[in-house]
């Protein structure tokens, strides 16, 4: 059988002092394989990232814990089965009290 990968972005700015939880579907069931999340120049460690699926965090793996980064794009390995329509979500917080900042995450599935 042919693996076959989908791809789930989770994006958004950010208003300064704000958080926010993006939220979106599986296309299909599987597992998810790999998370990679981007934090733009000028974040400066001040945007806090959590990542899920439904009712669980697994990035970072503790709950109510977060990655904050600057200028950075890491690659993270994840094992999560997912079911198709199932919710990713991310939950991202700005401490910077002066700018906005933009997040991207993309979760990748495989079948």
């Amino acid at each position: 059988m042919e693996t076959s990968i989908g791809y789930v972005p989770l994006k958004a700015t950010i208003t300064s002092g704000k958080g926010v939880i993006v939220q979106a579907s599986s296309p299909k069931t599987g597992r998810a394989t790999r998370a990679i999340i981007h934090w733009p120049d000028g974040c400066n460690a001040l945007v806090d990232v959590a990542v899920g699926y439904e009712d669980s965090q697994f990035l970072p793996q503790y709950e109510d814990s977060y990655f904050s980064l600057n200028n950075a794009t890491p690659e993270f390995p994840v094992d999560v089965p997912v079911k198709s329509g199932g919710k990713f979500w991310a939950k991202l917080q700005n401490r910077d009290s002066l700018n906005d900042h933009t997040i991207t995450v993309i979760m990748t599935v495989e079948k």
